[in-house]
C-alpha cells in the first residue's frame, strides 16, 4: 500500500495535464513485438477507445489477450503496423506468466460452461420471481428483500456476459447483457464497460482508473488532491473538504446509494449517446435508451399494481434499491481499494500481470462468499483472466496462488471480516492525513 508519507511528497509534482482523447489523437500501441496505429479505427472499437489511448506507445499484449480469444489477433493484421524502434522488456516472470497462461487455456479452464449458465440463470431469475411473488401477495417486505438480492445476483450475471465469458460469440453475450442489465437491472451497457474496461487495463491508477475516482465523497490515496481541488485554499470552503476526516465512518451508511447512483449515472450517459462522437456507441442509444425507460416502467407497474400505499411503494423501493447496493458495493470496494495505489507515472515501471497482482485482493473463497460475491471473491483470477467462466475460478485460484509463490509476488488474500477492515483503516489513514495536511487541524 502507497503510504501517506510518500503520497505527500509527490503532490505538488503531479502532473495535471492528461492527454487529450478524440478521433484525432494519433494512438499505438505493442502486441507481440509490433506497434499497430489503431487512430483511424479506434472509434469502431467495441470496448470503447479510451482503453486504446491508455496504452498509446506502451505494451498491451497481455491486456489484450486478457480481453480477446487468440483468434481475433489475426484481426490485428488489418490494422497499420510496423517493428517498434524500442521493443518492449518481457521479463522472466511476464515470460513465465505467458506460458501459464497458455497452460490453462491448453487444459480447458477457458473453455464454456453452458450448462452451469443455465442453472445459474434460472436459479438468479428465480429471485426475481419470489420478488414478484411476494408482491402480489401483499409480502412487500419480502417482495423488496428478493429483488435486492436478485439485482445484486443479476448484476454478476450482467458483469460476465460483458465479459464475453458465459458464450463465444460476442453476438449472444451482447444481447444477453442488454437484456439483464439494461432491463432487469436499469444500468447501462456501454456505461458499464466505459468504466470497467479501463478499470481493468489500469487498475488503481489514479487519473485513470474511474473505479478509485471517488472525490469528492471518499478519497483512497492522497495524490488525489490535485485532481479535483487544486487550489487547497479554496478547498477549505468546500462542505466536502469537511467530511473527508470521518469518511472511515459514513462509507458504510453510504453503500445502500451506490445503485441508485449508478443508474443516474447510466440515464445520463444512456440519453447522451445520441450524440455519442462513436458511431459505434452512437448505434447503441437506439435500444439502451429505450430499455433503461423499460425497466423503470417495468418497476412502476409492479408497485402501482401490488403496493397498498404511497408510503409502501416508497419503501419498497428504497429496501430493494439498498439491498443491491450495498450487497454490491461490499463486494467491489474490498477488492482494490485498500491496495495498492499509483500515479500514471509509477504505473509505467509495472507491466499489467504486477499491476494486477499489487492492486487486487481475493475474499477467502466458501460456498456462501463464492455464491455471494458473484465469483468476484476471485478478482485476481478475474483481473487476470477476465472471460474465464465463474465456475472455473475457484481450481485456478490455486494454480494462480502456486504460480504467485515459485515467481515471487504476493497473493493478496483474506477473509471477509479482515478485508472490511483494511477497507475502513484506508479510509481512516488518508481521512487523518487530509485533516493535517488540508485542514491544517
Amino acid at each position: 500500500m502507497a503510504t501517506v508519507s510518500s503520497s505527500t511528497e509527490r503532490l505538488t509534482s503531479l502532473n495535471l495535464e492528461s492527454r487529450p482523447s478524440g478521433a484525432s489523437v494519433k494512438t499505438t500501441f505493442i502486441i507481440d513485438g509490433l506497434e499497430y496505429d489503431a487512430t483511424e479505427w479506434k472509434m469502431k472499437h467495441p470496448g470503447g477507445y479510451q482503453i486504446l489511448e491508455k496504452y498509446h506507445e506502451k505494451d498491451a499484449t497481455d491486456v489484450f489477450y486478457a480481453f480477446h480469444r487468440a483468434e481475433t489477433a489475426k484481426m490485428l493484421n488489418a490494422l497499420p503496423h510496423t517493428t517498434p524502434k524500442v521493443q518492449p522488456v518481457v521479463d522472466e516472470r511476464l515470460k513465465s506468466f505467458r506460458a501459464f497462461r497458455k497452460r490453462l487455456e491448453a487444459e480447458g479452464y477457458m473453455e464454456r460452461s453452458y450448462g452451469w449458465y443455465v442453472y445459474k440463470t434460472l436459479a438468479t431469475y428465480a429471485l426475481c420471481a419470489l420478488g414478484v411473488y411476494f408482491a402480489f401477495a401483499g409480502h412487500w417486505v419480502l417482495s423488496a428483500i428478493f429483488m435486492g438480492v436478485f439485482w445484486q445476483q443479476a448484476g454478476w450475471m450482467s458483469h460476465e456476459y460483458a465479459h464475453h465469458g458465459v458464450f463465444w460469440s460476442r453476438k449472444w453475450n451482447n444481447a444477453f447483457v442488454y437484456l439483464s442489465s439494461n432491463l432487469m437491472q436499469g444500468f447501462s451497457v456501454n456505461w458499464w464497460k466505459d468504466r470497467h474496461n479501463s478499470h481493468h487495463a489500469i487498475t488503481n491508477v489514479l487519473e485513470d482508473d474511474p473505479d478509485v475516482q471517488n472525490l469528492p465523497l471518499f478519497v483512497w490515496d492522497l495524490k488525489d488532491i490535485p485532481l479535483v481541488y487544486p487550489n487547497p485554499e479554496r478547498a477549505k470552503l468546500k462542505l466536502a473538504m469537511r467530511l473527508i476526516p470521518y469518511q472511515a465512518y459514513y462509507w458504510i451508511p453510504f453503500t445502500p446509494l451506490l445503485r441508485i447512483i449508478w443508474m443516474l449515472q447510466s440515464f445520463v450517459y444512456a440519453k447522451a449517446l445520441k450524440e455519442h462522437e462513436s458511431p459505434v456507441l452512437k448505434k447503441t442509444y437506439q435500444f439502451e435508451y429505450p430499455l433503461l425507460l423499460t425497466h423503470h416502467a417495468l418497476v412502476l407497474t409492479l408497485l402501482a399494481l401490488t403496493m397498498p400505499s404511497l408510503y409502501a411503494a416508497a419503501s419498497w423501493w428504497l429496501l430493494a434499491n439498498g439491498i443491491g447496493g450495498c450487497f454490491i458495493a461490499i463486494i467491489v470496494f474490498t477488492s482494490h481499494y485498500a491496495c495498492e495505489t499509483y500515479d500514471p507515472n509509477d504505473r509505467c515501471q509495472l507491466n499489467f500481470v504486477d499491476l494486477q497482482l499489487y492492486t487486487t485482493r481475493n475474499i477467502k473463497p466458501g460456498p456462501i462468499m463464492d455464491w455471494f460475491a458473484g465469483g468476484l471473491n476471485y478478482q485476481i483470477e478475474h483481473h487476470l483472466f477476465p472471460q474465464m467462466p465463474r465456475n472455473k475460478l475457484n481450481a485456478v485460484s490455486k494454480l494462480t496462488r502456486q504460480w504467485c509463490a515459485e515467481n515471487n509476488i504476493p497473493y493478496q488474500c483474506e477473509d471477509f471480516q479482515t478485508c472490511i477492515k483494511l477497507l475502513l483503516d484506508r479510509l481512516a489513514e488518508v481521512g487523518l492525513a487530509w485533516k493535517k495536511q488540508v485542514l491544517n487541524e
